[in-house]
């Protein structure tokens, strides 16, 4: 019997460990799972007459889920000042397009003559006192597609042709039935492009969005990180193009993944002007990877294995004959971080330093920790009991007793009254008890029963916590907080509208500052 109980010990230790080893290699798809619920798709739909033209990208969302990340040429076309580019772009090149680019030296001049007068007369006067321009103009068909672009634009905004062009801008997402997309307007609040002079611009392709009304449905990115190494795993989260054509329900909502490692580090000024390289300006951090990408994962977020954004997937590597597989690039999320401070919205908890082992393994997966550890007691336990056993019966006689069974843990019922203590911030000092309907923290003194002042960084409705007598366990819920809800000392930042359940003597912050004990007195 005694070496029964042994081996029952011994037996639930090697389960407990291969049980953490099974959460942690799940671990990966939760990180994938959660992310992929913060992106979205942005689509710049514009309208000419009758036409509907128009780009689609990726973005995520941050700082309650009111504003998007994503590259700035994702929604280039719909900047307002940009009317003359995009009515070039889309209506006007086209009907030339076939004749720049295949035109030669001979009949160069027959050619300019077929623009709109005024242009054809400019263009004239650039290659006649230009060398260096007329022999790009004359040798790179992609030169002079630019070119033309820029005068078609010009002659846009001059005839008066902009004026019926529409864009509309907005973001699109899969709804709580899986199949039906949800669509919310939105305006660009900061455009890269247009806020760094020329000349001395980094490369910096990013916009932020700001939609008409925050996605309480979605999520916002919990965190960003840095500190990233080669050969660490990543994945791009996005909506590629040529993934449309998979029209079943809900596909076209659905952002998909691709997996692959950092190749590079280090990198900077991918597209950055000849200019600004020139003056010394430092260009944008890069992060070059192997994960394939292609036009429609631009603005998408590149997360680390512990769901961490740390880039923006923004260019791929196009050769002559398509794209070059393996070879593409990500800004770093470091470079987004100084555009939301300046302009005061509220950005995800950021990592700057790497991981510890423990701090990765935890964050992979506790169960690792804290399986592998209840396992590895387990373990010491049989193998001490083991030999106890086996010493008592060697020095004494068998004695006759009556069996006992396995001791049966009842959690005791209303014994303990749970309470608050806070431990920094505006409650400093006191112990609250905590009511059977439990709290709702926020600054709202109308949604809120525990209220913080005006000017705390806790949301109006901040997070509830509740306590189950039955577990003896407390339950908070995050409600989607601008400034998060984190466990201490981890600093892990708790996911929103899902309940997580923590024992006594575990502590939690709200927003930046207040840390509240959860206790049982």
């Amino acid at each position: 019997m005694k070496a029964g109980k042994t081996v029952l010990l011994f037996t639930a230790g090697i389960f407990a460990l291969l049980l953490s080893n099974v959460k942690c290699a799940m671990a990966d798809n939760e990180v994938v799972e959660n992310i992929q619920k913060s992106v979205i798709r942005v689509i710049c739909e514009l309208s000419y007459g009758e036409g509907k033209l128009g780009s689609m990208g990726s973005g995520f969302l941050i700082a309650n889920s009111e504003y998007v990340i994503t590259n700035s040429h994702v929604v280039d076309d719909c900047h307002p000042d940009n009317k003359g580019e995009a009515v070039a772009k889309y209506v006007l090149l086209p009907r030339y397009l076939k004749d720049v680019k295949e035109a030669g030296e001979a009949d160069i001049n027959n050619w300019i003559n077929k623009l709109p007068p005024e242009r054809a007369q400019e263009l004239h006067g650039i290659l006649t006192t230009r060398s260096d321009v007329r022999a790009q103009f004359e040798n790179n068909p992609n030169f002079r597609s630019q070119l033309i672009s820029g005068l078609l634009a010009k002659h846009a905004v001059q005839a008066g042709l902009t004026s019926h062009l529409t864009q509309h801008l907005y973001v699109a997402y899969l709804g709580e039935d899986g199949t039906s997309l949800v669509k919310t307007d939105a305006q660009i609040d900061y455009f890269a492009w247009k806020e760094q002079p020329a000349g001395k611009d980094t490369g910096l392709d990013l916009a932020i969005l700001k939609l008409n009304g925050a996605l309480r449905a979605r999520p916002s990115i919990a965190s960003f990180a840095s500190g990233s190494e080669v050969t660490d795993e990543v994945y791009a989260i996005g909506y590629p193009g040529g993934a449309d054509l998979d029209t079943s329900p809900g596909a076209i909502g659905r952002p998909g993944v691709t997996r692959g490692i950092i190749s590079k580090l280090g990198g900077t000024g991918i597209a950055q002007s000849d200019e600004a390289k020139k003056a010394g300006v430092k260009g944008v951090s890069v992060i070059q990877i192997d994960a394939n990408i292609n036009h429609g994962n631009s603005g998408g977020p590149l997360v680390n294995e512990f769901g961490d954004v740390i880039g923006i997937t923004t260019w791929g590597n196009r050769g002559e004959n398509g794209d070059v597989q393996g070879v593409n690039w990500a800004q770093d999320i470091s470079d987004v971080i100084p555009v939301l401070q300046n302009r005061g919205i509220p950005m995800p908890q950021f990592r700057e330093k790497r991981r510890s082992w423990f701090e990765a393994a935890y964050a992979k997966s506790p169960a690792l920790i804290i399986g592998g550890g209840i396992g590895l007691l387990t373990l010491l336990g049989g193998l001490g009991l083991g030999s106890y056993f086996l010493l008592r019966k060697r020095s004494a006689a068998p004695v006759r007793t009556a069996a006992v069974g396995p001791t049966k843990v009842v959690p005791t019922q209303g014994t303990s009254k749970p309470v608050l203590n806070g431990k920094s911030g505006q409650y400093k000092g006191a112990c609250i008890p905590l009511p059977a309907k439990g709290f709702t923290l926020g600054r709202d003194p109308q949604a809120a029963n525990l209220v913080f002042k005006e000017g705390s960084d806790v949301s109006g409705s901040h997070c509830t916590i509740n306590f189950d007598q039955a577990t003896q366990c407390f339950e908070v819920v995050d409600l989607g907080s601008t400034n998060g809800t984190f466990l201490l000392p981890e600093n892990r930042r708790l996911p929103a509208n899902q309940k997580m359940v923590f024992r006594s003597g575990q502590i939690i912050r709200v927003g930046g500052q207040d840390e509240l004990e959860l206790a049982l007195q």
